[in-house]
């Protein structure tokens, strides 16, 4: 079901077949009850189509359901972003992080939707993010430190980012 999602996405508008992937859906959601990733990809299907209220009423059903799947507060989350509304992006971050509590993951979801009007600002939130993170397991320390090395590298800070690839190097 994701990849003919996916293809229908790189497809002209008027040339999707999403009755063909609603159907595909279904199905997924019939074989696999439990599955985060079927609400998800209604939810892509709903913004593709141009219906953000419904895939923001989608993801809150899911969420409410299963407040304990990240999945449907980071994507909540990157529906606000994606929509301009980053205050509500980080408020639904916060939200999630009083029910799942302090995460490598949570800490990358706010690093998508933090905004930056300077490279100081980015390093002392990059910092912030990074701060702490010995408290998490290897693999997710690596998953952490590779999202903060990239997005240090993004705003010029090489020598930060060689800091954290060589944490990476340490922790494989």
């Amino acid at each position: 079901a994701r990849l003919t999602v996916y293809r229908n996405l790189t497809r002209p508008a008027a040339a999707r077949q999403w009755a063909e992937v609603g159907r595909l859906l279904a199905e997924a959601g019939r074989a696999v009850p439990d599955s985060a990733e079927v609400p998800l990809l209604e939810a892509e299907v709903l913004v593709a189509k141009g219906d953000v209220p419904g895939a923001k009423r989608l993801l809150t059903a899911a969420r409410d359901a299963r407040p304990n799947e990240p999945e449907f507060w980071f994507a909540l989350a990157t529906l606000a972003d994606r929509t301009g509304d980053n205050t509500a992006a980080h408020a639904i971050l916060d939200e999630a992080a009083k029910t799942l509590g302090d995460t490598a993951d949570l800490r990358i979801a706010r690093l998508r939707v933090t905004g930056y009007t300077s490279a100081e600002q980015a390093v002392a939130v990059l910092d912030g993010l990074g701060s702490g993170a010995d408290k998490f397991a290897p693999d997710d320390r690596v998953r952490l430190f590779r999202a903060l090395a990239s997005a240090y590298w993004l705003i010029d800070r090489p020598a930060l980012a060689a800091g954290l690839w060589e944490r990476v190097a340490a922790l494989r």
